[in-house]
């Protein structure tokens, strides 16, 4: 173990790596084995196909249809039915990352299980890009915007999310044309229909909602979340990534398809990217178990509200547009293991690229040791005019909330409530 920084802590470094090998080996962390050729089940992906040749026949027919956990059933894969079925067929291949360490760099200590995976047929990559004609073609690029021009046709899209930010003032995210976050949509599976709510834990009486998963956002107050009934178009897209990269995931994953997907717009107009974070975990996992104490896997709560996430599950981004972009993992070095993210490094296999039609395998145990954000990689003799990049981020969600119909804001139960409120109406419709 030379390459282990001197003024390290050897027992930290090995409790870490025990830990997450006996955590790898848990359910519902397992992963198939190091075998080729084990695929999903020929009995699941004969559905997708008679779904998808449908969808291309006849694309104008599944406009303005939702998706409802209803749908989800007949996916589902039994318990012997996730270990796979042996199959030359292959509908994703990995061409980035997934190994088992990077000991060149003498920084990093636990390998990369995350992987990049690129679309591998025709007819895939052709109902990709169909799908992709469902979103609001306002929200495009033009050779003829500045960015005060885009922001201003963005701000009046009906198809995004209302976002309030507060940080580093507060402002409407759409209407923000020096923010560098992304823009974003959300939509998930229908657990409930439209109704009328009549109970009494909290506001909302007798106005319309409907019930779909919650994913929380971290900064934002709960009274601005949002949520829209997934389109059809979305969950066939969930649908080709679930089965491209089936093998790569985590057993959790391989048993259903996705419930939830976060459309994300990245402009290079507005230099957009994603900061460096963790999806489901926080540092606290790393500090007990530095400490020797056994932390919960219970998911990170965020906003106010209980976990969303389902633990041991994974997300897939895939993404569509013009101009890559630079997808990177950082870890904590091994002289300063619970440090803050400023001290993480990265190395060279722990980047990927961001073209078009990949998908990027996000790992939940990478997730517990590792943050991740999201570039465009610029040039000051490059025109950014038209640059731009969607990513379809597809999550396994286990909270389910209700959902105004007029706002798509989230209807706040009694605990909720007394919270700070935001203020901000939204002016969005559910029917866009």
């Amino acid at each position: 173990m030379s390459y282990i920084d001197n003024h390290e802590n050897i027992t930290d470094v090995n409790m870490m790596v025990q830990f997450l090998q006996t955590i790898r080996k848990s359910t519902p962390f397992l992963l198939l084995h190091e075998v080729h050729y084990v695929i999903m089940p020929a009995r699941v992906c004969r559905k997708i196909s008679v779904l998808q040749e449908n969808f291309n026949k006849s694309f104008t027919s599944f406009q303005g249809q939702w998706t409802s956990l209803v749908d989800l059933d007949s996916f589902e894969l039994s318990s012997e039915e996730i270990k796979g079925e042996v199959g030359f067929h292959l509908w994703g291949k990995i061409c980035q990352g997934r190994f088992g360490g990077c000991f060149m760099c003498k920084q990093m200590h636990i390998g990369l299980w995350s992987s990049n995976v690129k679309v591998c047929t025709d007819e895939d990559k052709k109902t990709l890009q169909k799908i992709f004609l469902d979103v609001d073609s306002s929200l495009l690029p033009s050779m003829s915007d500045d960015k005060f021009t885009l922001t201003e046709r963005i701000s009046r899209s009906k198809y995004l999310d209302d976002i309030v930010i507060y940080n580093p003032s507060f402002s409407i995210l759409n209407q923000s044309s020096t923010s560098h976050q992304p823009k974003r949509r959300s939509e998930g599976v229908i657990k409930k229909q439209i109704h009328v709510y009549q109970g009494n834990d909290g506001e909302g009486q007798g106005k319309k909602v409907i019930t779909l998963p919650n994913y929380t956002s971290y900064g934002r107050h709960q009274d601005n979340w949002h949520g829209r009934p997934m389109k059809y178009s979305t969950f066939l897209a969930g649908l080709l990534c679930w089965r491209a990269c089936w093998p790569y995931l985590t057993e959790t994953s391989r048993k259903s398809p996705p419930t939830h997907c976060q459309i994300l717009f990245y402009y290079g107009l507005l230099k957009s990217k994603i900061g460096y974070h963790r999806d489901n975990s926080n540092i606290e996992f790393i500090k007990n178990v530095v400490k020797g104490n056994n932390p919960s896997l219970d998911g990170h709560p965020s906003g106010g509200g209980e976990n969303s996430q389902m633990v041991g599950s994974n997300v897939l981004i895939l993404t569509i547009g013009n101009k890559p972009m630079n997808f990177v993992f950082k870890f904590p070095t091994l002289g300063n293991l619970t440090g803050g993210k400023k001290t993480y490094k990265t190395s060279p296999k722990h980047q990927f690229t961001c073209e078009n039609m990949t998908i990027s395998v996000l790992d939940p145990v990478d997730d517990i040791i590792m943050i991740h954000g999201a570039s465009f990689s610029y040039n000051t003799r490059e025109c950014q005019t038209c640059w731009y990049r969607i990513g379809y981020c597809f999550r396994w969600l286990q909270s389910y909330k209700d959902f105004y119909v007029d706002t798509c804001t989230m209807r706040l139960d009694s605990l909720s409530v007394h919270r700070k409120r935001c203020g901000k109406t939204a002016n969005r419709n559910i029917f866009t």
